[in-house]
């Protein structure tokens, strides 16, 4: 929830950006009779040239690119007649572009184009002959935040991302800017896997309307213009558009530094009078593309050749794209749920805050109680009440160097035999009680063990008993007690609980003489018995004289 919250925020922080700026600019309501021509090549940083992705990848990572768009015949108009005039022959723009990712979830970019305009026809747009053939664009301010975002690990890394564009009135060149700040918005989703991968961006731009029609007459003299007919009927509008960007393709080898593909971009203007989907108020271009990264080096290079599709004013007959980028790429941290600085995958305690340890068991978890001070909880101490070393081994885990040895030979004893499973030392309760004492833990590992390893034991009886002191209904609810604590310590610890099923026989099967000390401490014990999975009435096992 929380972070959802932050992502709203985000969101709402962007557009409230963009208005701002776009309020902040005093500027006329309609656009003037130059339209920007500028393709808009996509962020720094992107794995794409005009297509918007919709991911970040970094923290504090800053990425910085040069692309180059080179546009045949990118501004025409026709006349009454139906005659076309070119109003701008070929045009070639340098974008000088950076951007700064933070926190794997936010980037700002900054784009500034630099233009030059070949062949301007301005006796047809009926501008002035001094028409500044080489000047600054509409400089572009924008941000991202990434939605939502798969783990780093699946298959097909997808995310969705918000982002926000504010174009300033900084064009010193007549056709690269439309002399009004701009507001763009939109959402982007992109998946990436093995070999192939995808982009969809979906958004709106603001922009002031404008109709325009050639000045010439139909013997394309400008001296027409004096009759206004070529505004009688203007054919090419520009206005609020929708913008939509796709990218699709492969990579060529394994390490993913080769890809080809195909990118499209398309403009729909809207109002103005414009029809809808009417291709002389619509930009559209489609490209092949290629991209190379230059091995470790965070350097890419990338390669377009597309058409115009359209009639709108900016789409080109022939356009060319080119980028040289330095565009580094930092994987986010794994996944760390409990944000406590230790990754999921190496988090003993991934859903609680903890704190890191040596011990495997124990790194992530929050500090346990340990009796004898030596670094090992009780919880998994196999000695508690003995300071000892960490083995990492179940049963002399936090044992005395002589004591864990001991231990370790006696491990072996825990084993299958024929019906039962037969351990090597007693499991301990506190007297007169149904609660484990942790020097039980070492054996009931040893239990979990076998357990585990026999998956084909689907029902095992965990018997209690007891010896004969107290009343019958005393011993009967007390052996209940101990063999239903034994199961839920091994469900605990990750054992089926259908597997196991715990009854308690109180005195009624001792195995020793109940009138010595040793035959009672013989007689209260847990033991465990493989019975048949469809057996409906267990009957008390037959009596065991192995350890317990």
């Amino acid at each position: 929830m929380t972070r959802a919250r932050g992502a709203l925020g985000s969101v709402l922080a962007l557009v409230g950006l963009a208005l701002v700026g776009r309020a902040a600019v005093a500027a006329p309501a309609l656009a003037g009779d130059t339209p920007s021509l500028v393709l808009d090549p996509a962020p720094a940083g992107d794995s794409a040239l005009v297509a918007r992705r919709a991911n970040v990848r970094g923290h504090w990572l800053a990425a910085a690119r040069l692309s180059f768009d080179y546009a045949k015949a990118p501004f025409v108009l026709e006349r009454d007649s139906g005659e076309k005039d070119v109003v701008v022959g070929h045009l070639a723009i340098v974008h000088a572009q950076a951007s700064l990712a933070i926190l794997h979830r936010f980037a700002v970019e900054l784009a500034l184009p630099l233009a030059y305009q070949g062949e301007p026809n301005v006796a047809a747009l009926g501008l002035a002959d001094d028409l500044a053939k080489v000047g600054l664009g509409d400089i572009r301010l924008g941000g991202r935040v990434v939605l939502a975002r798969s783990p780093e690990d699946a298959p097909v890394r997808t995310s969705l991302a918000f982002d926000s564009s504010l174009w300033l009135p900084t064009a010193t060149a007549e056709l690269a800017g439309d002399g009004v700040a701009r507001v763009g918005i939109g959402v982007g989703a992109e998946a990436v896997g093995p070999r192939l991968f995808g982009a969809l961006h979906l958004g709106a731009h603001s922009r002031g309307v404008a109709r325009l029609s050639s000045r010439l007459d139909e013997n394309g003299n400008p001296e027409g213009a004096a009759s206004r007919g070529g505004d009688a009927h203007p054919r090419t509008r520009v206005g609020p558009s929708l913008a939509a960007s796709a990218g699709a393709g492969c990579f060529v080898d394994r390490a993913r530094r080769f890809e080809v593909g195909s990118e499209a971009v398309a403009s729909f203007v809207l109002g103005g009078g414009a029809r809808a989907l009417d291709p002389r108020a619509t930009t559209a271009h489609l490209f092949i593309t290629g991209r190379h990264r230059l091995g470790a080096i965070p350097i890419e290079i990338a390669a377009a050749l597309g058409a115009g599709l359209a009639d709108g004013a900016g789409n080109a007959d022939v356009r060319a794209l080119a980028s040289l980028g330095w565009a580094p790429d930092e994987p986010p941290p794994a996944p760390d749920r409990d944000r406590d600085g230790i990754a999921d995958v190496r988090d003993s305690c991934p859903a609680i805050t903890g704190t890191k340890s040596r011990d495997p068991l124990l790194n992530g978890c929050p500090e346990m109680a340990d009796l004898d001070g030596d670094a090992v909880p009780d919880e998994h101490d196999a000695c508690p009440e003995k300071a000892g070393t960490a083995t990492f081994s179940r049963h002399s885990h936090g044992c005395p160097a002589v004591i864990g040895a001991e231990r370790e030979a006696a491990a072996q004893g825990t084993r299958l035999e024929g019906s039962a499973i037969v351990i090597s030392q007693r499991i301990e309760f506190e007297v007169g009680t149904s609660n484990l004492r942790t020097s039980s833990h070492a054996v009931l590992f040893e239990i979990h063990a076998v357990l585990a390893a026999h998956p084909e034991l689907e029902s095992v009886l965990v018997a209690g008993h007891t010896d004969e002191t107290g009343s019958a209904e005393v011993n009967q609810r007390l052996s209940l007690g101990r063999a239903a604590s034994v199961v839920d310590w091994l469900v605990r610890h990750g054992i089926a609980k259908e597997r196991l099923a715990p009854r308690g026989y109180g005195a009624s099967m001792p195995i020793a003489d109940n009138e010595t000390e040793e035959g009672r401490t013989k007689n209260r014990r847990v033991e465990l018995h493989v019975i048949r999975p469809a057996a409906s009435d267990l009957a008390p096992p037959a009596k065991s004289g192995g350890p317990s």
